[in-house]
């Protein structure tokens, strides 16, 4: 193919860079890039169907929009102005320092919560939390300034969007509405690419990086030209998947196509990782059929992109979560959720071990009309989350009732984590975790077992990860002691563990269980909203428990007086409404749930009343689609 051959030229008593002259030109075949404002030309990777997907590293690969320049979107004008990390590390005089915008943790940044247990799972350590906590305040600052001068965009929340609508607002904006107002070029923000010639030109004359493509024939012959120069590739991006102990992991992918707005889109969705098993994988590099609303022309309202991923289950996770999943679980699922076996759960456990009861609770268990033809199938996966709290003190022997404690107790804080991240697909199922939690790892080491008992404890191992196959010892714990809430508890303790010790870990597992079943169940009654403002719904949910960890719970000291709706009505008006105002958008809501709780006028007449309405509610709707009895709050041990 003929390429035309250009080289440096200046007009005449016209030397100066125009907004369509080339202070830098390169080939990138079938395509000759110019910019008239910028000293380097980066590798266009916006203008072919590529795959946007986590890679390696978490981040999205050089089809981000926060780490490489895009194709210009009108829609997200403003990503222009996003802090290019490229230029800002190559502007810092000590190439050593941390741009902390640009951080991207390793496992050095991180405390294990306990170094000798077999479950890696630990916490950011201070120096990283102190920066992360300073750029958090900072940007806080100024997003309450703006917001007291106009309202703020519910949409921009991560820091680098940010810090691109920020600069946009404040210096980029009136230029590129006023373009007689000229800016000198800013050569640390983003910029883009772009095939329009008047778009180069507004941004050119507001001082933002700007790429024009285009095709040869098109370049006039008496184009000023600086400089001729290669593209720069982004080869310090990480494009690769991520591996551990030689197995591949592949993130879905979230958008195909060319960059734009359905790229800047998909980018900021709010992204929970189901894993693609690598033994259904072609290659390293394989692209999962997409569903139609990836194509551009069906971006969803709010700057969501929404793609139908086909569920996969998971295999192999990084080294800070380590539980693995087979299809095994739905083998056990057919024989182990039998509602008509085993005790009522729809009964409360008499156990003087056993958290309270919320009487409206009890009163919405008995009312649930449970009728096995009401129950829709196929909408949710009804496996558990969480042990069951019953299974941990069921058993009639007391030296299995300490290891089955001590198995959870063990795997509890990674465990939590990986359900907060990515939950394997399918859930277990109850026989699965009693089948880990009945384990004794010194007795899997072999895996030629020949009884069925041994053969579902080792099918509870390979369910839990292969990174446990040589533990040895009594328990998971691998060691004397087990961690619970900074508390280090000694395992021989538990087979006659302080009652309040063992309310209180069950009262974790249940309120951890319902914390994540009305996620569950809420994206399943109105998938709608998770699709167009995931983040406004995910905010509304967090809004209903105390905290500020989301749903997540396991470092912070055990409550000692009741929280969030269950507290006294001074404290618990706004997690109870917050719940109410969840539940009224579910179908066919009870009108009690329909209006606002008006504060003035909050009693706890008024919370029993509505507590008992969205209880009925909560756990009628649950029996509908999971076909069992939710694991819901019970009481804070006293």
């Amino acid at each position: 193919m003929f390429r035309p051959e250009f080289k440096p030229y200046l007009r005449p008593n016209g030397e100066h860079i125009r907004e369509f002259d080339a202070k830098v030109l390169a080939y990138c075949d079938p395509y000759v890039i110019t910019s008239p404002n910028a000293d380097w030309i980066p590798e266009p990777h916006c203008f072919e169907n590529e795959e946007l997907r986590a890679r390696a590293d978490g981040r999205f690969g050089y089809q981000d929009c926060f780490q490489w320049p895009q194709a210009y979107s009108e829609r997200f004008e403003y990503a222009i102005c996003i802090p290019n990390p490229l230029k800002i590390k190559a502007a810092e005089e000590d190439p050593s320092k941390i741009v902390w915008e640009f951080w991207t943790p390793t496992e050095e940044d991180f405390d294990l919560l306990d170094p000798n247990s077999p479950f890696p799972v630990g916490s950011l350590n201070r120096t990283a939390y102190y920066h992360l906590h300073q750029l958090y305040h900072h940007r806080k600052l100024i997003i309450e300034e703006w917001k007291a001068k106009r309202e703020g965009k519910k949409d921009i929340r991560s820091l680098l969007d940010i810090n691109g609508h920020m600069y946009y607002v404040k210096k980029a904006q009136f230029p590129l509405t006023y373009p007689d107002f000229h800016q000198r070029v800013d050569p640390l923000v983003m910029g883009c690419f772009t095939h329009d010639i008047t778009t180069c030109e507004r941004l050119f004359r507001a001082g933002i990086p700007v790429w024009l493509v285009r095709s040869p024939q098109f370049i006039p012959a008496d184009m000023n030209i600086l400089n001729i120069v290669d593209v720069t590739r982004p080869d310090h991006i990480v494009q690769k998947n991520f591996v551990h102990n030689n197995v591949v992991t592949v993130f879905p992918t979230l958008h195909l196509g060319p960059g734009g707005s359905d790229r800047h889109a998909n980018t900021r969705r709010t992204f929970r990782a189901k894993l693609i098993d690598p033994a259904d994988a072609a290659s390293a590099d394989i692209v999962p059929q997409q569903g139609p609303a990836t194509s551009s022309s069906q971006v969803a309202p709010g700057g969501q992109c929404p793609s139908k991923q086909t569920e996969q289950r998971a295999k192999r996770c990084s080294a800070t979560h380590l539980f693995c999943f087979c299809e095994r679980s739905v083998a056990s699922r057919k024989k182990g959720h039998n509602p008509k076996s085993g005790r009522d759960k729809w009964a409360e456990l008499d156990a003087t071990n056993m958290p309270l009861a919320f009487p409206q609770w009890l009163a919405a268990f008995k009312r649930v009309d449970k009728n096995p033809a009401r129950v829709v199938k196929g909408m949710v996966d009804s496996g558990y989350r969480f042990p069951e709290p019953a299974l941990l003190i069921t058993p009639a022997s007391p030296q299995r009732r300490k290891l089955f404690c001590a198995n959870w107790l063990a795997a509890r804080g990674l465990w939590i984590s990986r359900i907060d991240h990515h939950p394997p697909s399918p859930l277990p199922v109850p026989q699965t975790w009693r089948d880990f939690l009945n384990s004794i790892p010194s007795n899997l080491a072999a895996d030629n077992a020949t009884t069925r008992s041994a053969q579902e404890k080792l099918a509870a191992k390979t369910l839990f990860g292969d990174g446990l196959v040589h533990l040895q010892g009594e328990t998971w714990a691998g060691q004397d002691t087990v961690l619970w809430r900074r508390q280090k508890i000694p395992i021989a303790t538990l087979e006659d563990p302080p009652a309040h010790l063992m309310r209180s870990i069950l009262w974790e597992i249940y309120e951890l269980s319902f914390r994540y079943e009305l996620l569950a169940l809420d994206r399943a009654m109105v998938p709608r909203l998770w699709t167009e403002a995931p983040e406004v719904r995910t905010e509304l949910l967090h809004s209903v428990f105390p905290g500020e960890s989301g749903l997540v719970m396991w470092e912070e000291s055990a409550p000692t007086t009741e929280q969030g709706m269950w507290a006294s009505p001074q404290t618990a008006y706004p997690f109870l409404e917050s719940w109410r105002q969840l539940l009224s958008s579910w179908p066919e809501a009870p009108s009690r749930l329909q209006s606002p709780i008006v504060e003035s006028s909050f009693t706890s007449v008024v919370q029993s009343d509505i507590l008992s309405s969205a209880c009925m509610f909560y756990a009628q709707t649950f029996f509908d689609l999971f076909g069992r009895p939710p694991i819901v709050s019970h009481r804070v041990p006293m």
